[in-house]
């Protein structure tokens, strides 16, 4: 049986590497987070591999322990303001490019009025789905994904820079106040890619999300699934929270379509969160890079 791990877990204030990964538990190259690889491997021996969730009785240990490890913030974002992507011209067919409008939209959202002090706005997706190629994501912007909506990714035959040099799908750097939210889907169309890197390990992949050092990033209760390569990535992230957010993909073995390297959450940095999700893909459910520090992983389920 596949072991489903769901974590309460607060790592201390130090740097740190580490990564949950499918039916192992936690694991830290030790300075933070040492505790919990611990605890968590401890249960694993003692229960085999079956559902497990932390004592609720360590939990104030936890908290007693390690409670300067994260710092509240707020999202910076006038989500008065309201760019519908169809008002662009994104057409919801799962045939059209819609990069051009869905580009344009995110724009003139960064370029929003100022209501209260906060400036941007939300760019929304009705329910349907939209095919599109690489975003760049800007400051004060929110992607609003509605219930019964898909924002997915051009097929690998269709996707600019081809398995050469493909540029991530939704990206940004040295930003600030940036979410992707709502109850909708994004689909990265992984298959074909996954099938092309086992052929070819020198097949470049694109990353599903990816934000290098960018301040206040919110990713919430949106589903995530087929990416090509890694779901969510972030380096040099400070104030960084992915919450209710479910990312899946096949495993990377036992399976007759297996995914490769479709880690759900590396977020690399400092005040970082991870909340309240569900992990199951067919590499690491959640890592980070050196130098990440502060970081609370709490009631999250791991899967398979």
């Amino acid at each position: 049986m596949a072991c489903n791990l769901k974590i309460f877990a607060l790592v201390q204030p130090g740097k740190y590497n580490g990564c949950v990964e499918p039916g192992h538990g936690v694991h830290d190259a030790v300075r933070g987070g040492w505790l919990v690889s611990l605890l968590v491997n401890k249960l694993v021996k003692l229960r085999g591999r079956h559902y497990l969730q932390t004592c609720v009785c360590l939990l104030p240990f936890f908290f007693c322990a390690f409670a300067r490890a994260v710092t509240p913030w707020t999202l910076l974002v006038n989500t008065n303001n309201v760019f519908d992507a169809t008002s662009f011209g994104a057409v919801a067919d799962n045939a059209t490019d819609n990069t051009p409008a869905i580009q344009n939209a995110i724009n003139a959202a960064a370029a929003g009025g100022t209501t209260n002090g906060l400036s941007g706005g939300s760019v929304r997706f009705p329910a349907g789905i939209y095919l599109c190629g690489p975003l760049t994501m800007q400051s004060c912007v929110n992607l609003q994904i509605d219930p019964g909506a898909i924002l997915r990714m051009l097929p690998i035959d269709r996707y600019p820079g081809g398995t050469t040099s493909p540029a991530h799908f939704i990206s940004g750097a040295n930003l600030h106040d940036i979410a992707i939210s709502g109850a909708g889907a994004i689909d990265g169309q992984g298959q074909a890619w996954w099938d092309a890197f086992s052929a070819n390990k020198s097949v470049a992949r694109p990353k599903m999300i990816y934000f290098s050092a960018c301040t206040r990033m919110l990713i919430q209760s949106v589903t995530l699934s087929n990416s090509p390569m890694f779901h969510i990535a972030t380096d040099n992230a400070w104030n960084a929270t992915v919450n209710g957010v479910s990312v899946i993909a096949p495993p990377s073995s036992g399976v007759p379509n297996p995914s490769h390297n479709t880690d759900a959450c590396d977020i690399g940095g400092t005040n970082v969160v991870v909340a309240n999700s569900y992990f199951s893909v067919g590499d690491d459910n959640y890592a980070c890079s050196g130098g990440t520090h502060d970081v609370l992983l709490t009631n999250n389920i791991y899967g398979t």
